[in-house]
């Protein structure tokens, strides 16, 4: 069934904030939510307590405490990131601050690459802790690596790139630049077959890396003019999406890539409101969709 969380201003809410930016599910069936001047909750399960972490250690409610991305890296440390340009690195369990580093931008995404360095993708700043790559100062939203150990990094405004290895340098590979919509890049996911899905203000980017980054018309868009905020792979490979006034809409491949088809829900089906912002899964099968 369905539970709807909302913040009432009191102790009783699990929630200190409507404005729910970003979620991730942990190892022990919880869920971590960052939210709008209101730090991170943590909800264990429908029916137990939950629990709030203030990154700043206090309870301002200011950039300080306005988490605009939770990631789980590779080790299960939890890594929060605030408006205030500090990103700091928990235990699983987040009950243990294992270190912070303060950059001078706000980090909006991070990428464990298989050579073991850690991209660190930052409004405004390009990228850092890439040794030898010059993004330059675009904002960057998001970022995957392909099959190839080619990174594809999603910029807002200056479309998507693919990042790409030679020797001691990079080469970095810019496309949609001047799209309208497309140039606007919120999210990617490498789905299990190793397609790369690509979330834009301007609908759904579908495509095979090793074809696309030789044919720049290689590739196919479902949703047009649809804003994506979140994409999701969920533990049956159904990819989720997560639509602004639209609500959800989930899809498989069943039929290939070339005829997708979407179901939606929203208010008219099931949501108590269509402004949908993430969507995850827990280890129990549940989603938890923010708004």
């Amino acid at each position: 069934h369905q539970q709807h969380f909302i913040a009432d201003g009191k102790n009783d809410s699990p929630i200190t904030s409507n404005h729910l930016l970003d979620m991730i599910a942990d190892r022990n069936d919880g869920v971590w939510i960052s939210t709008e001047f209101g730090g991170v909750a943590h909800i264990q399960v429908l029916e137990k307590n939950t629990e709030r972490v203030f990154p700043d250690n206090n309870r301002r409610m200011d950039f300080s405490n306005t988490v605009r991305m939770i990631s789980k890296s590779k080790n299960g440390d939890i890594l929060v990131a605030t408006r205030a340009g500090w990103l700091y690195r928990y235990s699983s369990d987040m009950k243990q601050m294992k270190g912070k580093s303060h950059y001078d931008s706000n980090v909006y995404a991070i990428k464990e690459a298989r050579d073991g360095q850690t991209w660190i993708g930052t409004r405004g700043k390009g990228i850092y802790g890439v040794d030898g790559l010059d993004f330059g100062n675009h904002n960057v939203f998001c970022m995957a690596e392909d099959n190839k150990n080619r990174m594809w990094v999603g910029t807002y405004g200056d479309g998507l790139s693919a990042v790409m290895k030679r020797g001691q340098k990079y080469i970095i590979k810019r496309l949609f630049r001047d799209s309208v919509g497309t140039n606007e890049v919120r999210c990617i996911i490498k789905d299990r077959k190793g397609w790369i899905w690509v979330g834009t203000t301007g609908g759904l980017l579908v495509f095979n890396p090793d074809k696309f980054i030789f044919d720049k018309n290689a590739y196919i868009q479902y949703l047009t003019g649809k804003e994506i905020h979140d994409i999701f792979v969920d533990s049956k490979n159904r990819i989720w999406l997560a639509i602004p006034e639209e609500g959800i809409c989930v899809t498989t491949n069943k039929n290939g890539y070339n005829r997708l088809k979407f179901k939606c829900y929203n208010r008219l089906n099931g949501l108590v409101n269509d402004m949908t912002q993430c969507v995850v899964e827990d280890r129990k099968g549940d989603y938890w969709i923010s708004t």
